[in-house]
């Protein structure tokens, strides 16, 4: 077996666990106490993701020694499963942040959404079509 993707496997599979088991959200570095609202929810969406990659590339590795055609291949499958995983990961951990309402955000009046907006600009629009001045 090839020692590095072994060790790197085994890793992954541990530190997955860890974070996982105990909650260690503040191991990930897209925790942000002010941002997620559910710290064990993160940890364990975290920990149970660097597992996953754990195993998969167990497998890349497992695979590779049983068919040695993929040697060659052995870097691009890394790379891939390892963008995969950490991207599916981060878009998981969405569902962890707090929610914006719109008034928290600067810039945006509370209930002058587009709607609104189209509405003015349409009765705007027809008010000098009439020929008359609306405010």
């Amino acid at each position: 077996m090839e020692k590095p993707l072994l060790f790197l496997s085994i890793f992954f599979i541990g530190f997955g666990l860890m974070v996982w088991r105990f909650r260690l959200a503040g191991l990930l570095s897209a925790y942000d106490p002010k941002k997620i609202r559910d710290k064990e929810g993160f940890a364990k969406w975290g920990g149970s993701n660097l597992m996953l990659l754990g195993v998969l590339l167990l497998l890349i590795n497992i695979l590779v020694e049983q068919l040695p055609v993929l040697k060659e291949w052995v870097g691009k499958l890394i790379l891939l499963v390892s963008i995969g995983v950490l991207f599916w990961m981060y878009r998981g951990f969405e569902k962890f942040e707090v929610k914006e309402s719109p008034k928290s955000q600067p810039g945006i009046k509370a209930g002058n959404s587009g709607r609104n907006k189209n509405r003015e600009f349409r009765k705007r629009i027809k008010a000098e079509n009439a020929g008359t001045k609306i405010k």
